[in-house]
């Protein structure tokens, strides 16, 4: 249980940071691209939708670890399911290219 615990609030520090646009440097593949492409990117967007990602994970991982002290196994059907949701919803945004474009 530490370890969710532990998971949850680097999550949410993570998230927060990623809202406010500050750590960008922790998107997978953002820093790879070439400075032409970075420039065809609004950053803050990216940042900002990445950050939402994170903290809708941090929240179905909370949820989880509570199922866990619970007796009702509904949370783990609705913790799994925001994790799930949040994930196709993110490869779905992601997807559409033109979301990020400047």
């Amino acid at each position: 249980m530490a370890s969710g615990i532990i998971v949850i609030i680097l999550l949410i520090t993570i998230g927060v940071l990623l809202l406010k646009g500050k750590a960008t440097f922790l998107i997978a593949g953002y820093n790879t691209l070439s400075e032409t492409e970075r420039e065809k990117i609004d950053e803050f967007k990216l940042s900002k939708f990445t950050g939402k990602i994170v903290l809708t994970i941090a929240l179905s991982i909370a949820i989880l670890v509570a199922a866990d002290y619970s007796e009702a196994s509904i949370f783990y059907f609705i913790g799994f399911g925001i994790m799930i949701l949040s994930i196709i919803w993110g490869l779905a945004v992601l997807v559409k290219k033109d979301w990020f474009r400047r």
